[in-house]
């Protein structure tokens, strides 16, 4: 589930993906759209993880268990919300 973020709203404000109103609707609309152009960066970003699980709370968990939750489609838009969330501004 899209979570309608005020911090999201203002990355996909800020860069190009406005949503048209201020229904959920709209801002999902947008933020597939976002997800979508930003899909293979994301996924590549993912692909090492398991090299730095001895950082993490995954730290118990085999390098397999790790490459195969890294390459779950929820995985990669947890990642993506996480960053929006970072980088948006309370839009």
């Amino acid at each position: 589930m899209i979570i309608y973020d005020s911090r999201a709203l203002g990355w996909l404000k800020s860069n190009g993906f406005k949503p048209e109103d201020n229904s959920y609707a709209s801002f999902r609309e947008s933020w597939l759209r976002a997800f979508y152009e930003k899909e293979k960066e994301i996924k590549l970003s993912c692909v090492d993880l398991h090299t730095v699980k001895k950082y993490s709370h995954a730290n118990t968990a085999t390098d397999k268990e790790i490459q195969q939750l890294v390459t779950e489609t929820w995985f990669h838009e947890r990642v993506f919300d996480k960053y929006l969330w970072f980088y948006g501004s309370g839009g």
